[in-house]
């Protein structure tokens, strides 16, 4: 298992934070071709008040902003 964990700010544009989680694994199936399986999760936290939720024009935009399932085959030619 390899973690890894990232986070991102924006200062000019749209001052924000953003913060990724992702976990993978890679595992021998058969004379080195390898079965690469990784998910992954991104959080968006605004510090913007012009940026702010639909519903509630007052609450600044905060939420689970992408999520990400990938499996591959490596096989070295």
């Amino acid at each position: 298992m390899s973690p890894t964990f990232s986070v991102y700010r924006e200062i000019s544009h749209l001052p924000a934070w953003y913060a990724s989680l992702e976990i993978s694994h890679s595992q021998e199936i058969y004379n080195q071709i390898t079965l690469d399986l990784s998910a992954s999760a991104g959080y968006y936290y605004s510090d913007d008040d012009d940026f702010s939720e639909i519903e509630n024009p007052d609450s600044r935009y905060r939420t689970l902003h992408d999520g990400l399932i990938t499996a591959g085959l490596t096989i070295p030619i």
